[in-house]
């Protein structure tokens, strides 16, 4: 989110994790330091530490999707870095076993896929990818992700991100 290196992820991932590292996208490794972990949201503030700026993406107001606006999650599905799903803007739901309103949408997401971007065809963020439904009533559900939107993002680390 700023060419410092402050990036975002969910709280889940980092959360009582020793000796965090990122891959980049040059396979270099670099430390990485939780800043700050919301309270509120299962979003977390970390800081990769490289010596130079760092390219970032924008962040969108996701309040602006329509239904059926195409969307991307990037993540580390199943293990392998920098892996992109693509799928469709639902809606937005309030899922009240976790607490909180997200952005539904119907890419197909892998352990890994937490903590990553949503983004959309020009590559700003709307939200952060947090979870999907595995089950429903015993059955399998396949395409049901969610991610916690943008606004929510901006509340908990505004001051952070680049203009």
């Amino acid at each position: 989110i700023s060419p410092g290196g402050y990036a975002l992820t969910c709280k889940h991932v980092v959360e009582d994790v020793p000796n965090l590292t990122a891959i980049l996208n040059d396979q270099q490794e670099a430390q990485l330091n939780v800043i700050s972990l919301s309270s509120k949201y299962d979003l977390a503030l970390v800081q990769v530490m490289v010596p130079n700026k760092m390219p970032f993406l924008s962040i969108r107001d996701a309040e602006s999707l329509a239904p059926g606006d195409r969307l991307f999650a990037v993540g580390a599905s199943a293990g392998l870095q920098s892996t992109v799903t693509d799928g469709v803007f639902t809606g937005f739901r309030n899922i009240e076993s976790v607490r909180g309103n997200f952005i539904q949408f119907s890419a197909p997401l892998n352990p890994g896929n937490s903590g990553g971007p949503l983004v959309d065809v020009n590559g700003m963020v709307v939200g952060v990818v947090s979870l999907k439904f595995l089950f429903q009533q015993g059955m399998p559900v396949s395409g049901v992700g969610f991610a916690i939107p943008s606004a929510q993002v901006k509340e908990e680390f505004s001051t952070y991100m680049e203009k």
